[in-house]
């Protein structure tokens, strides 16, 4: 379970911007589309323009000034749109160091969300094998490895978060 948290941790922290543009940023925003809300990459083809800008190649050119419209007011989302052909492009500001500060901050929330979680899993662990029938050594040893298993988990988080700081 602590090994699928930090692997949701990544995936998560994909989406924030980090210098570069890319697709991970914006693939799963949700836009009006046939009377639903849809996620982005499934109305459309997400590429990198260059390190500022992404496209997005509408499949169904009559939902382009619908999707045009989704992204300009997306909350999530904090650049500029416009329409060009059949394509809508998404123009992010460069990098401030109040951004990145915000980012990081961002990413310190998010990172400590995921260790309340891993310490809820080693909890409800401690619960079971007190629950268990097992000799005190047997609870013991198994007490000492969720221990174990937590403090990887959270080195694993730290480190994350120092690479995603930087």
């Amino acid at each position: 379970e602590m090994d699928m948290l930090i692997e949701d941790l990544q995936n998560d922290l994909r989406k924030f911007r980090a210098g570069r543009a890319s697709p991970e940023m914006i693939e799963d925003l949700s836009v009006r589309a046939y009377g639903a809300s849809t996620p982005l990459k499934s109305v459309g083809q997400i590429a990198v323009r260059d390190a500022y800008n992404l496209t997005v190649t509408v499949h169904d050119p009559s939902l382009l000034e619908q999707i045009d419209a989704d992204l300009r007011n997306s909350n999530a989302l904090n650049a500029a749109t416009k329409v060009e052909g059949n394509r809508v492009v998404v123009t992010f500001p460069k990098s401030t160091k109040e951004s990145r500060e915000n980012l990081v901050k961002q990413v310190k929330k998010e990172c400590e969300q995921i260790k309340t979680k891993v310490r809820k899993v080693r909890q409800n662990a401690l619960d079971e094998i007190k629950s268990a029938k097992l000799t005190k050594d047997e609870q013991f040893q198994m007490k000492d490895d969720v221990q174990k298993i937590t403090d990887d988990a959270v080195k694993s988080i730290d480190k994350i978060l120092d690479s995603k700081s930087k």
